[in-house]
């Protein structure tokens, strides 16, 4: 178990480790006040995730989803300002009409994504719900006329492995504009699809110089994987469909921020999709390739298990707030995955790994680690989850912006001040 607990170590590479961050029953007990019945209750409904304590049969409890709990009660008793546990999963903060969140995941104007995605409903088609609140029936094409040459000069000092800070830097130099609104979205159409090439592009090899007017942007990435499979592209947009929008996440509320603030659009998606990279959300997809794919790949089985069950929650996604019986979107994308599961070790660990992690540590996989998966089995790039995840996303930044600069106020919360007293 020491060889585990380097690698733990090894995985999070200076990122504070969950396991800072797990009280024992006791400390739960003493932090919450209530009684032992209690606290199991809170965590059957999905308010306090928890895990097996190795060599026990005792388990751990998330400190940050105590805190958040005895936020909501102090909010009750009047002892702390509603505010501080809004920000933290609580209460909701802004009114949107662009997606709820039930137990079958994210609903995008009224149809549930994944329904979306199993119908094969094309992406360019759901960003254009996200945009405008309409579903065209007939599959829509966006135009990628134009050199891509040009794409790959803007991105000449970006590598592969800097996927979101290209997507960004392309975003930004696209121009300034603020005019971005759900009766023209050519400003929008004209981003994604550079997006959709400039992942081509960043492919380790550029399979691929050209593509076709009538292509879609799941046609363009199909063109990583080498393979122009009517299923693979089927996979391709079902990915990101479902990963479009999922209410105010942080790089959604960022953009927000950034719109009412007055930035251009452009800026406005650049901070979108900088704050999806972070570590604890984008992010995610990276260490999961690691884990999975890359250096852990090789790693003992139970070494990688135990990885997941002390640092899954925070560092590689398990376990959605949102989702306490599991994240629809990545179970769909697994069923996806599991289609193309061709023979290979790797792929076949990984999928064990996911299926082990579940049944024996309760670990409900995130879209980090399921679009990792998915990418594997369509043998597409390193860094693929990562480019489909934010490409995906920025549909919905760009929705969430254009109806934040609709609304015409500023966010700006205040501060609870508990520093020194003021003289």
């Amino acid at each position: 178990m020491k060889h585990a607990e380097g690698i733990v170590q090894q995985a999070v590479q200076g990122v504070p480790s969950i396991a800072q961050d797990l009280l024992t029953r006791e400390e739960a007990l003493r932090q919450l006040g209530v009684q032992r019945a209690t606290l199991y209750t809170y965590v059957s409904r999905g308010w306090i995730r928890s895990v097996p304590q190795h060599g026990t049969r005792q388990r751990l409890f998330c400190a940050e989803d105590i805190a958040q709990l005895k936020s909501r009660g102090a909010v009750h008793s009047g002892t702390a300002p509603r505010g501080e546990t809004s920000l933290r999963w609580g209460e909701p903060v802004l009114q949107s009409s662009i997606t709820a969140i039930g137990e079958a995941g994210p609903v995008y104007r009224g149809y549930p994504a994944v329904q979306l995605a199993e119908q094969g409903v094309r992406f360019e088609n759901v960003a254009q719900l996200l945009w405008t609140g309409s579903l065209v029936s007939e599959p829509m094409k966006w135009s990628f006329a134009g050199n891509p040459d040009e794409v790959q000069a803007e991105l000449q000092h970006h590598s592969h492995a800097d996927i979101a800070r290209a997507l960004a830097w392309l975003a930004l130099s696209s121009g300034g504009r603020d005019d971005c609104c759900a009766e023209d979205m050519s400003y929008a159409k004209t981003l994604l699809a550079k997006f959709a090439r400039a992942v081509l592009r960043l492919a380790p090899h550029d399979r691929i110089a050209t593509v076709g007017d009538d292509a879609g942007v799941a046609d363009v990435i199909s063109k990583c994987a080498g393979m122009a499979d009517v299923d693979v592209v089927h996979a391709i947009n079902a990915a990101l469909v479902l990963c479009a929008d999922l209410e105010l996440a942080p790089a959604t509320f960022a953009a927000r921020v950034a719109a009412s603030a007055g930035c251009e659009v452009s800026s406005c998606v650049a901070v979108g999709i900088t704050t999806h990279a972070g570590g604890l959300t984008g992010g995610s997809a990276g260490r999961a390739e690691r884990l999975l794919f890359h250096e852990l790949a090789d790693s003992n089985f139970e070494d990688k298990l135990h990885i997941a069950k002390t640092l899954g929650s925070r560092e590689y996604g398990f376990n959605h707030p949102l989702f306490p019986a599991g994240d629809p979107r990545a179970t769909a994308l697994l069923v996806l995955a599991r289609s193309f599961a061709r023979p290979g070790r790797r792929l076949q660990r990984a999928l064990a790994f996911v299926d082990e992690a579940r049944e024996r540590h309760g670990l409900h996989p995130g879209m980090g680690l399921s679009l990792a998966v998915l990418c594997q089995a369509l043998r597409l790039p390193e860094h693929g989850p990562l480019a489909l995840w934010t490409l995906g996303r920025t549909a919905g930044l760009i929705a969430h912006v254009t109806e934040q600069k609709a609304l015409g106020f500023k966010i700006r919360p205040r501060a609870y001040y508990v520093g020194p007293q003021i003289p």
